[in-house]
């Protein structure tokens, strides 16, 4: 019911949830000075937060199917960013890496609204500690876990995605460096918070306690900087503004941005 609410609120009161939920502060020079100040992604608290609320989500999740075909704001984006690939490869199995997708909750998404004759190979990339919770409570057919890129050099994907998971990452452009080794078509980045500024911004990203109690360092990404950096051996396919979501970061509104990105 919930989802459904939430669905028909004004945009404009949807924005100014959304933006205060996330809180956001300080500016640091490295990452081991950021992470001094909080508890850290890979924290068993964090992912046990996590789990939870994935559970709360699939009760919603399979609750919500049962009684209508309705999909809701956040499940028609994941799905939007999927369609074209998808439908632009031509195979009965599409074999998806999701660096950093928590216990799956995109991957059963877009598996429920496949086109019919298609299915998924999922594997999702996540720190060891998420590997060992989330890969015991919430296994599912097609769905894998891998807790070390390096160990999927010799796969082979048609999308590589993810969703919110540079931001949280200590080198956040080394990752293209291990991307580029995996053989892949597709590549979809979103939730992406991009700001005008030539240098990308450090801050600590602290989670409401609604979620989990949490905090971590998290990136502001310099958009010159960073679509520059696509441009080099990405075509842009698609790129797309999340205006449901947004953070404050110093005071000015900053909307999540995303792109669909095909190897040149």
């Amino acid at each position: 019911m919930g989802q459904l609410l939430n669905e028909f609120l004004p945009p404009i009161i949807k924005k100014y949830i959304n933006s205060r939920k996330w809180k956001f502060e300080g500016n640091y020079k490295s990452w081991a000075e950021a992470l001094n100040n909080c508890n850290g992604y890979d924290s068993f608290q964090v992912v046990k937060g996590m789990k939870e609320r994935h559970e709360v989500w699939i009760k919603s999740y399979q609750e919500l199917n049962k009684q209508t075909s309705y999909l809701d704001l956040i499940s028609r984006n994941i799905l939007s960013y999927f369609f074209y690939p998808i439908i632009e490869l031509d195979k009965t199995i599409i074999n998806v890496l999701d660096i950093g997708g928590a216990a799956g909750g995109h991957f059963s998404i877009v598996r429920d609204n496949l086109p019919t004759g298609k299915t998924l190979n999922w594997t999702i990339n996540e720190t060891q500690t998420a590997v060992n919770e989330f890969s015991k409570s919430f296994p599912q057919s097609g769905l894998t876990f891998n807790s070390n890129i390096k160990d999927l050099y010799a796969s082979n994907y048609d999308i590589i995605y993810m969703s919110g998971t540079l931001q949280d990452l200590e080198s956040p452009y080394s990752i293209f460096e291990s991307i580029k080794i995996i053989s892949h078509k597709y590549l979809i980045i979103t939730r992406l918070p991009l700001i005008d500024s030539n240098n990308d911004y450090l801050t600590i990203q602290h989670v409401p306690k609604s979620y989990y109690a949490g905090s971590y360092p998290s990136w502001f990404f310099s958009s010159q900087k960073f679509v520059s950096f696509l441009d080099a051996n990405y075509r842009i396919i698609q790129k797309w503004e999340i205006e449901s979501e947004s953070v404050v970061l110093n005071g000015v509104e900053v909307f999540y941005k995303g792109y669909l990105l095909k190897l040149k």
